[in-house]
């Protein structure tokens, strides 16, 4: 890890926050229809459609937050929002009450929510095409008004931008760290940068790690036609795992400051630019879930698997089984085939070390029990029908809680779920065409815990149409224990 030159702070920093004022403003909402008639599923086992808004004309969503009765979704940039406030105190009837545009040449894609704070990017868009106009982080204050952010900082960064974040915010770990990965001036791709959040009108970088090799001037050579970067991080007390792309899963040892120190990595034995993504530690298991990025259509390009890697010994951590891939004629249905994000047991969400949320392009969204790592059931599927003009839809996003969830499958829509030994857990995500709120349902399992078994169930709100929504799907009963938080 080393340091990152001269932090943007103090004046400089006021500075540019307001800079920053004059180029992000509110959109006010093109329409904001009632939604009469729920769009359909081509699949759909385990999960009930209860909710949908099309983010009012721009449905480009893509990560998820919720504050209450309120999301915070980022938008992939292709109508000029960068974040839609939408309120789901009627999860039935989700409402766009504020979006918030972008500066020029960027885009605003991914959203964190901890500390009373809304943390955004804002990165080249597109992708390397064009000067950006401001790049970097900006951090609103969502404790007063949550439905109507108040800008609080802008961190500027020298580069094309932030790409990917883990804020968690838990001050009782040391999370007042952000990790994040940006592209840097005299970087090749992206690297990670640690960004400290204790003065939360003041961020700075407090340090930098890359790949030897991806800094200019570096001793290490990489190869030409390599695609070595970073993704982003999910920090577990003082450990922290990621996705490197071509270099696969990194384990990293957390230090001074919220630093990064490389303990390991793993790459697939397939080779070829298998764009790793995210890696989820399963609580205590020691057992690590990471999904390769499916961005080559039509199922070309390396394979894109969905790995269980065993960190019991992480100095050597060892690929043991791949989750089973959804059968069908995907391949076929134009776009993206694959895996991309998971739920990441964000604090303040559904929490399980058993049960995976798995977005999967144009196979919508899958849900595994990995409570037998050798033997990773599916035990759930989503797939909505794509918008009018789309060959397939882009299931993207997801964030799973309890009492009431939002999911917006990539493109436009919001979905809802109740999460197996939990039912009464919603998620939400995004993806790009559509716009869904939905449930999943399923058996509790056998050894949940005693706070479910006790009445978890009556806390969930079951006002209005809810009540309907709150079906048990006909799923198998789940075997042995699992560890579930709501």
């Amino acid at each position: 890890m080393r340091p990152y030159p001269d932090p943007p702070h103090g004046k400089r920093l006021r500075s540019a926050a307001r800079r920053l004022e004059g180029c992000v403003r509110l959109v006010k909402p093109a329409h904001n229809p009632a939604v009469s008639s729920l769009p359909g599923a081509l699949e759909a086992r385990g999960l009930e459609l209860v909710g949908h808004t099309d983010l009012s004309g721009k449905g480009d969503g893509m990560q998820i937050m919720r504050n209450g009765d309120f999301l915070y979704v980022g938008h992939m940039g292709d109508f000029g929002v960068g974040t839609s406030v939408v309120d789901v105190s009627d999860p039935a009837h989700p409402r766009v009450v504020r979006q918030i545009s972008v500066p020029k040449g960027t885009h605003s894609h991914k959203v964190q929510l901890a500390n009373g704070l809304l943390v955004v990017n804002y990165e080249q868009y597109p992708y390397r095409i064009g000067v950006p106009e401001r790049t970097g982080l900006g951090v609103y204050d969502v404790t007063r008004e949550p439905g109507d952010p108040q800008l609080l900082a802008f961190m500027p960064i020298r580069g094309l931008g932030v790409h990917r974040m883990w804020f968690a915010g838990d001050g009782s770990r040391g999370d007042r760290y952000l990790y994040a990965s940006a592209r840097l001036d005299g970087y090749r791709n992206r690297v990670l940068i640690t960004v400290d959040m204790g003065e939360a009108a003041r961020p700075a970088i407090s340090s930098t790690w890359w790949w030897p090799g991806q800094r200019h001037g570096d001793p290490e050579s990489l190869p030409e036609d390599n695609d070595i970067g970073a993704h982003h991080v999910i920090r577990q007390g003082e450990r922290a795992y990621g996705g490197y792309f071509d270099k696969g899963v990194v384990v990293y040892a957390v230090r001074d400051r919220g630093s990064l120190e490389l303990i390991s990595s793993l790459a697939w034995p397939e080779g070829g630019h298998s764009h790793t993504h995210t890696a989820l530690p399963l609580g205590e298991r020691k057992l690590l879930v990471v999904t390769d990025e499916a961005i080559e259509p039509n199922c070309e390009g390396a394979p894109k698997n969905v790995h269980v890697v065993d960190v019991s010994d992480e100095r050597h951590p060892r690929e043991i089984s791949r989750f089973p891939v959804p059968d069908g004629d995907y391949c076929a249905r134009g776009l993206r085939f694959g895996p991309h994000n998971l739920h990441e047991n964000r604090p303040g969400t559904f929490q399980s070390d058993r049960i995976v949320y798995v977005t999967y392009f144009n196979a919508g969204l899958r849900v595994y029990d990995t409570s037998d790592p050798l033997q990773v059931r599916e035990i759930a599927c989503y797939v909505p029908e794509a918008p009018p003009g789309q060959p397939a839809i882009q299931f993207n996003r997801g964030d799973a809680r309890r009492s009431r969830a939002r999911t917006l499958p990539r493109g436009r829509a919001p979905l809802r779920h109740t999460a197996p030994g939990n039912a009464g857990d919603p998620v939400a995500r995004a993806g790009r065409g559509e716009g869904l709120l939905a449930r999943l349902g399923a058996h509790l399992p056998a050894g949940s815990s005693r706070a479910l078994a006790e009445g978890a169930l009556p806390r969930v709100r079951l006002e209005d149409d809810r009540v309907r929504v709150l079906r048990l799907a006909a799923l198998p009963p789940w075997e042995g224990p699992g560890s579930h938080r709501g």
